[in-house]
């Protein structure tokens, strides 16, 4: 039982995985919309999926549990790993994870299920990838030197309107985009969840999941180390409306997918993460 069940994981994630890939190629606007939706829809009814089975297996059989693994978010410490930590956030939430943070945002600790924190991972690979290239992509167009903002030289010197910086574009670009990516994820997580119908064993897909929320969460209780302030994400000290409107767009047209087939879980793991 335990075994086919891990199976059934690794062919789901294995379809998530090289369909990411191969939307990629899509440039039709209509399709990458839809591409997100299929896939947060595919993962969480793969969640609920091996949730009921869970709740299925008699006592005696070893049940899959919460688990933590230390997941890289980057090698090194700048200005704007949190806008990375953000997105990572924004990914687990839609996907029953909970996650503690390295002191200095280089490393998530995540806590979950097996299948959602390969889901989870797999995910933020390739929609962080996507990011970083389209706010590049719109970093090179020189848009954003065309706006204005009043930045102070002194605490006695009135403020001036300079050019918006570079660094500053691009925070905005990545919160911006982080926050469509939060809505679609979100939308289509809870469209799967109530298009699950009540089973004897485990009720609706919304029961299923608060179900697995609080198992993660006793487990998080139990095994987080964190201590100190609450991480409150990227505070930005500067608006765009340029970079802001550049992240949305293209965080609505973010191109994921999980529909059809292909073999080979390991592999499709490893495009996604590279």
């Amino acid at each position: 039982m335990q075994q086919s069940g891990t199976m059934s994981s690794d062919k789901t994630l294995a379809r998530i995985g090289a369909l990411l890939v191969r939307a990629e190629g899509t440039d039709n606007p209509h399709e990458a919309d839809a591409c997100l939706s299929r896939a947060q829809t595919l993962a969480t009814l793969n969640s609920i999926d091996l949730s009921v089975a869970r709740m299925s297996v008699q006592p005696r059989k070893p049940a899959s549990r919460p688990q933590q693994k230390t997941i890289t978010i980057a090698s090194a410490h700048g200005r704007g790993l949190r806008t990375l930590v953000d997105l990572f956030l924004v990914v687990a939430r839609a996907n029953n994870v909970k996650i503690d943070l390295a002191r200095n945002y280089t490393e998530v600790y995540a806590f979950g299920y097996p299948e959602d924190l390969a889901t989870t991972e797999l995910f933020y690979n390739h929609v962080v990838t996507q990011m970083v290239s389209a706010c590049q992509a719109y970093l090179d167009t020189g848009d954003y030197k065309h706006e204005l903002v009043q930045r102070s030289t002194g605490p006695d010197a009135p403020p001036t309107l300079r050019p918006l910086s570079k660094q500053s574009a691009r925070l905005e670009f990545h919160a911006a985009f982080t926050a469509r990516i939060k809505t679609r994820l979100a939308q289509a997580r809870d469209a799967a969840a109530a298009a699950v119908p009540p089973s004897e064993s485990g009720g609706g897909g919304q029961i299923v999941l608060a179900g697995k929320a609080l198992a993660v969460q006793d487990y998080y209780a139990q095994h987080s180390i964190a201590r100190g302030r609450r991480y409150r994400g990227h505070q930005p000290t500067t608006r765009s409306v340029r970079s802001r409107a550049a992240g949305d767009a293209a965080g609505s047209a973010v191109k994921l997918q999980a529909a059809g087939e292909l073999a080979g879980a390991g592999a499709a793991l490893e495009a996604g993460s590279s």
